[in-house]
């Protein structure tokens, strides 16, 4: 049987409405309204935005005029085709969710498919045989205040040092309840992109492993694993910053499996923290190839080959340690900032925002950012833009200012976020410090 490219399918043309009043009872036959036009991602408070039907929330008191929207459930929906010949070609077909705002129940064509209550989990559900040319995929979001309110009266009060205390039970960004630099903005909505992907062969995860502790030889692992029942070959390439091959290794897959590239890179570019180096970066593309050669998928990474210490030395007279990074033995006077959401509304800030307001740290000096931990853990052109600047990111885990529950439920969602973002982050070399953040 012909292994065919994989097929990807980004979801769009999203169609939202109110499902309930701010008294908790149910709207009869509310109607659909469009969602910003060509937008993949989005939130509420986006699209009541862009239709006039709130107004601006950043001018006078008007945050005051919509804080009914936290209290309401809300739907959103995207119709999309799928040719039936694609159908019957591929053999798996699978829907990836990059993240649900927040406490979500997914239906596909009328049938539940997943129910989600992280905003930073990500989720695969696979869809083979419950496609068909015309669907529908529709999305109910809960109130998040009214399910943090229900929880809380379940596992009890905790302790919060700020904003409200029914936060702490919900795995979603903690600002959204108020904070001293904003009002509160409660959103919902499918905040990043929902794809479609039909595949018989499929390179599942791709990631290094970067051993630069010596100078002389970096070694650089590419680990691959592979969903397949067809003959394909998987290879990877090594490039140097200037584009110039290093070298490149291939192996033969038959069925479902893993495989490991090893690269020992001599005299290697190490990438250094701004102002005390360059930030080389070399390239590691991955590719699955058929039986015929014709190249299925392919995957790029950027790496940035360098050795991170956190020193922790004792004084001789007096308490306490030191507390400073060396980057390839050097150490670092770091300059910097701390980095809240860049808006209330996540899927409105955009690309180009990330990078103006790269350019504004750079021009304050600072050679390492801090992820607060009452955010998000931010978007891919976050981590891509400071591994390419040279800045250090200290990336707290998504809890602020409170104690935090410790009931199984929660340490299971709290175990499988934290997995979920060390495999999205694990390959930046901005990345410095994991940390979670307490304040009191």
């Amino acid at each position: 049987m012909t292994n065919h490219k994989p097929l990807s399918i980004t979801l769009s043309n999203w169609h939202y409405r109110q499902a309930t009043t701010p008294s908790g009872d149910a709207i009869k036959n509310p109607k659909w309204k469009p969602a910003k036009k060509d937008v993949t991602a989005t939130q509420i408070q986006a699209d009541l935005l862009n239709d006039g039907s709130i107004p601006d929330f950043f001018l006078n008191k008007n945050a005051e005029k919509v804080q009914w929207i936290a209290d309401v459930d809300w739907e959103y929906k995207s119709e999309f085709t799928v040719d039936p010949v694609l159908l019957k070609r591929h053999k798996k077909h699978v829907l990836q969710f990059e993240g649900l705002d927040t406490v979500a129940e997914v239906y596909l064509n009328e049938n539940r498919i997943l129910s989600s209550d992280n905003m930073f989990v990500n989720h695969e559900v696979e869809v083979t045989g419950k496609l068909l040319t015309e669907n529908q995929l529709r999305i109910y979001f809960k109130s998040a205040t009214k399910e943090s309110e229900r929880l809380e009266k379940i596992h009890g009060k905790g302790y919060s040092f700020i904003s409200g205390i029914s936060r702490l039970h919900l795995r979603k960004a903690q600002y959204a309840w108020g904070w001293d630099w904003a009002d509160p903005c409660v959103t919902a909505g499918p905040w990043k992109p929902i794809r479609l992907l039909l595949f018989d062969s499929f390179i599942k995860d791709n990631y290094a492993q970067v051993d630069a502790s010596d100078k002389k030889v970096a070694k650089v692992i590419i680990n691959s694993d592979i969903e397949t029942e067809e003959e394909v070959v998987l290879s990877t390439k090594a490039f140097d910053p200037e584009g110039q091959i290093i070298e490149s290794k291939s192996t033969e897959f038959y069925k479902t499996g893993s495989a490991s590239f090893e690269f020992d890179i001599d005299s290697p570019k190490l990438w250094y923290p701004r102002g005390s180096g360059d930030q080389p970066l070399y390239k590691f593309i991955t590719t699955l190839a058929n039986s015929s050669g014709v190249i299925l998928q392919s995957i790029s990474k950027n790496i940035g080959l360098r050795h991170v210490e956190l020193v922790q030395e004792k004084f001789e007279e007096q308490k306490g340690t030191s507390f400073y990074f060396k980057i390839n033995g050097v150490p670092i006077y770091c300059s910097g900032s701390n980095w809240i959401p860049g808006h209330s509304v996540p899927t409105m800030f955009t690309e180009d925002d990330y990078k103006k307001w790269f350019q504004i740290l750079i021009a304050g000096n600072q050679n390492m950012v801090r992820v607060w931990g009452g955010g998000i853990y931010e978007s891919e052109v976050f981590y891509s833009e400071a591994d390419r600047l040279g800045i250090l990111v200290w990336q707290d885990f998504m809890f602020a200012c409170g104690a935090y529950p410790g009931y199984p439920e929660f340490i299971e969602n709290v175990s499988k976020e934290v997995e979920c973002t060390l495999k999205r982050l694990r390959n930046h070399c901005c990345l410095t410090i994991y940390a979670e953040h307490y304040h009191n």
